[in-house]
């Protein structure tokens, strides 16, 4: 939709430029949309592990620790609102007589 009005106006800039337009709005709508999307839970954590080993003569002793922290977010709804409004216009006079688009 706003390409297909970028394009309008780019075709129309030339021809209209420094020129003034008599237009007439001859429809009006307006539109209201709520919007809510909700985000997942996320968890997310670390893990630290210090491992000692000692040999002595044919064996190995080993012992270590292991931390871990984490963090939370839980489920959340998120909500917007949109307002806009869209016009149906006419020209009353167009440069040339050619009234179209």
């Amino acid at each position: 939709m706003k390409l297909a009005i970028l394009g309008l106006a780019l075709a129309c800039a030339p021809s209209v430029s420094a020129q003034k337009l008599d237009v007439k709005i001859i429809d009006r709508q307006d539109n209201e949309t709520e919007y809510t999307y909700v985000v997942p839970a996320h968890f997310s954590s670390q893990g630290n592990t210090n491992l000692n080993c000692n040999t002595m003569g044919g064996s190995t002793n080993c012992s270590g620790t292991t931390t871990t922290s984490g963090t939370s977010t839980p489920t959340h709804q998120v909500s917007y609102h949109v307002r806009g409004a869209t016009f149906n216009t006419s020209f009353a006079r167009w440069p040339g007589g050619n009234r179209q688009l």
